[in-house]
């Protein structure tokens, strides 16, 4: 089983070093980095607007979201899934079927921290 908690702390250390505040990046808002295309998808997954753009900028709120995304695209998700999951948020649907290689290495990156802090280890960059 996929523990979103773990996740989720990998995605927060990948997108922003764990800042609560970090500058943005473009379109890419909040401590996880959210684009608005994915607040629509997520939303469009759900059935109805659950999520507004502004949530992007809170730590919770975005947990809440990737994770609703997470349960509804790979829903049953386990361990192996992970390296599936990054690089599906990194590269988006599309991106996820041909990735460039920094995006394959990011999705490399997630499964390694992944583990590590499953082990309670420390991770290095």
């Amino acid at each position: 089983m996929l523990s979103l908690s773990i996740f989720l702390s990998v995605l927060w250390q990948l997108e922003s070093s764990c800042r609560l505040h970090p500058p943005s990046n473009g379109d890419c808002v909040g401590p996880l980095q959210i684009k608005r295309v994915f607040v629509d998808e997520v939303n469009r997954l759900i059935g109805r607007r659950v999520y507004e753009y502004e949530d992007r900028k809170s730590l919770w709120k975005s947990q809440r979201m990737v994770g609703s995304w997470i349960g509804q695209r790979f829903p049953g998700a386990t361990e192996v899934d992970v390296y599936k999951i990054a690089l599906e948020y990194t590269a988006g649907p599309t991106g996820a079927r041909n990735p460039r290689a920094e995006e394959r290495e990011y999705a490399n990156r997630a499964v390694v921290l992944y583990q590590a802090i499953k082990r309670g280890g420390e991770w290095k960059r």
